[in-house]
């Protein structure tokens, strides 16, 4: 089978660009999709090494949902079978890489749309001043059919795709429920594979406390949260036929402000942010934030 690997970048550190001599190892091509604000010329010219590996500037930060649309019509037009998506901080190893695409080379399934490998948060221990990794989401044994998997670490099938894009401009937040909801609509399945391992940070630096495993506390900035209630009001209106999704989503909002209420700083800030994503969302506004919403 053939496979490409894409990685959205951001302001890059040098271990993210480190990475992709790991990916270049493991696939035909690397499509690195640069979101920076500002151009690196470093970026491209350390990328030149890897012969398989191809360097696209957005104009300035364009968001995941634009990058994600560039990399899954290259992949169609390249002929690609399977597409991995990263980002730039998420780490996969060569050994689970390979793990993943053995189990896809012998059982493959065109009605999958996503492979998914199995996952555990991370959690920063201040005593030890390192990261730990927490518990599993499914046993390594099992393979899992699910309704939800984050787009970083998942190999999809491109020929899925083609019928399901573009994603809509959410710029970021909620792009892989979309994508995920998408698929599931067009009856293609979502399988979580528990022998291929996947560390994920998401948010901010996270406490190792039992409140914050408990409560989910994220420590987003301002402005993620306004994505998230913004782009979680319109996955539930694109998909309001959808009871669990719907249901799930409105969980969601609550879980997000009562998590910003009990544990988060900055806590009016992001009350405001919220309620400015709600306003943007009755005003129809997708894509970017517009300068004159960012008013706390």
């Amino acid at each position: 089978m053939k496979y490409a690997a894409a990685i959205v970048f951001y302001n890059p550190d040098e271990d993210a660009i480190k990475r992709i001599s790991r990916y270049s190892n493991n696939f035909d091509e690397i499509l690195v999709i640069d979101n920076s604000e500002k151009e690196k010329i470093n970026i491209a010219n350390e990328l030149m090494h890897y012969e398989n590996c191809l360097y696209h500037k957005m104009n300035g930060n364009e968001g995941m949902a634009k990058a994600l649309n560039y990399a899954f019509y290259r992949a169609i037009e390249r002929e690609y079978e399977i597409i991995l998506t990263m980002d730039q901080d998420s780490l996969y190893t060569d050994e689970n890489i390979k793990t993943m695409k053995d189990f896809i080379n012998g059982n493959f399934d065109e009605n999958v749309g996503i492979y998914s490998p199995n996952y555990s948060k991370l959690y920063f221990d201040e005593k030890l001043n390192a990261f730990i990794v927490g518990k599993p989401v499914i046993k390594k044994s099992d393979i899992k059919r699910v309704d939800f998997c984050m787009t970083s670490g998942s190999f999809v099938n491109v020929k899925a795709l083609k019928k399901v894009l573009p994603i809509d401009d959410y710029f970021i937040g909620y792009v892989d429920n979309y994508l995920c909801a998408r698929l599931t609509e067009m009856d293609f399945k979502l399988l979580r594979v528990g022998s291929s391992c996947f560390n994920q940070q998401v948010g901010g630096k996270v406490k190792n406390t039992i409140f914050n495993r408990i409560f989910n506390i994220l420590h987003h900035a301002e402005i993620r949260y306004y994505y998230m209630f913004r782009n979680n009001l319109f996955l539930q209106e694109r998909f309001k036929k959808n009871f669990l999704l719907k249901t799930r989503s409105k969980i969601d909002l609550i879980r997000i402000m009562v998590n910003i209420i009990i544990g988060e700083e900055n806590k009016w800030k992001k009350i405001k942010a919220c309620e400015t994503g709600y306003k943007d969302f009755k005003r129809k506004i997708m894509g970017k934030v517009p300068d004159e919403s960012i008013t706390w």
